[in-house]
C-alpha cells in the first residue's frame, strides 16, 4: 500500500512539473505528455493492486490453513469421542458380570452350578456373552448384552448323557468304572439285590445284570433284573459304592 502511495505522489509531481514548463516554454508537446502521463496515473492503481496482491495471498494463506486445520482437528476430535464413546459402551460389561447376571437370574450362586461355557459372541451385529451351566438335572444357557448388561434369551432343557458325560469331566470326575477298586462285580452288584429281596440265589430265573453311565443319576450303575416266580425285580446299584439306588417289585403278566 505504501508502494501504491509513493508511486501516484511521483506522478502528481511529474504532472504539475509537466504542466508547468508547457505553460513557461509553449512546448507544443506538453498536452501529449500531460495525457501520458494521465493515463500512467490511471494505470497505478492497477499496478499497485498487481504488486500488492502476492502479499496479500502470502498474508491470507496462513488464514486459510489454519481455518482448514481447524475444520479437520474438529472433525477428528468428533469421530474419536464416538469411537470412544462406542468402544466404552461396549466394554461396560464383563464376563465376570454377564456371569453374575445370568446366576442371580435363574436363582444359584456360582457355588451351586457346573459353568459349561462362558464366552464373548457377536450375533447379527451385536456383542454378546453366553453363559451356559449345568445345576443338577438340567442345563441352562443365557445370552448377555454386553453393553447394557440385560439378558436377550435364556432357556433351560433337560440334560442327556451327553451333558451328564460332560459336566463331570468339567468337575473333573472319572466316570470310568471303579468296580474292581471298590470290590464290585456284577455277580456281587446280584448278590446285594438277592439279599435286599430276601429270595435265593436258586429260586431265581431270567437274570439279567449289566453296567451302563446312567443319565438319571449321573453316574454308573449296575441294572440286575431277575424273576421270582410271577415276580420280577429290577435294581439300580451304585457300581462303584454298592448301594441301592432304586428297586422295583411287579407280577410279570
Amino acid at each position: 500500500m505504501k508502494k501504491s502511495k509513493l508511486i501516484v505522489g511521483i506522478l502528481f509531481a511529474s504532472i504539475s512539473a509537466t504542466a508547468l514548463l508547457g505553460g513557461c516554454g509553449g512546448n507544443s508537446s506538453a498536452p501529449q505528455k500531460a495525457a501520458e502521463t494521465a493515463k500512467a496515473v490511471e494505470s497505478a492503481p492497477a499496478a499497485a493492486t498487481a504488486t500488492a496482491t502476492p502479499e496479500a495471498a502470502a498474508t491470507n494463506a496462513p488464514a486459510q490453513d489454519a481455518s482448514i486445520a481447524q475444520v479437520a482437528d474438529a472433525s477428528a476430535a468428533t469421530n474419536n469421542a464416538a469411537a470412544g464413546a462406542n468402544t466404552a459402551a461396549a466394554g461396560s460389561v464383563t464376563l465376570e458380570k454377564a456371569q453374575e447376571t445370568a446366576l442371580a437370574d435363574a436363582g444359584f450362586t456360582a457355588a451351586d452350578v457346573v459353568i459349561k461355557k462362558a464366552a464373548q459372541d457377536v450375533d447379527d451385529g451385536v456383542t454378546k456373552f453366553e453363559i451356559d451351566f449345568y445345576v443338577s438335572d438340567t442345563e441352562y444357557e443365557y445370552d448377555i448384552d454386553a453393553g447394557t448388561g440385560a439378558i436377550l434369551s435364556k432357556k433351560t432343557e433337560a440334560m442327556d448323557a451327553e451333558d451328564y458325560t460332560e459336566m463331570n469331566a468339567l468337575q473333573g470326575i472319572d466316570t470310568t468304572v471303579k468296580s474292581a477298586d471298590a470290590g464290585m462285580t456284577e455277580d456281587k452288584a446280584l448278590e446285594i439285590a438277592l439279599q435286599h429281596a430276601n429270595v435265593a440265589r436258586d429260586s431265581i430265573s431270567q437274570v439279567q445284570t449289566h453296567q451302563e453311565f446312567d443319565d438319571d443319576y449321573g453316574k454308573n450303575v449296575y441294572d440286575v433284573e431277575f424273576h421270582v416266580g410271577a415276580n420280577e425285580y429290577s435294581y439300580d446299584i451304585d457300581a462303584e459304592t454298592g448301594d441301592i439306588l432304586s428297586y422295583e417289585q411287579e407280577v410279570d403278566d
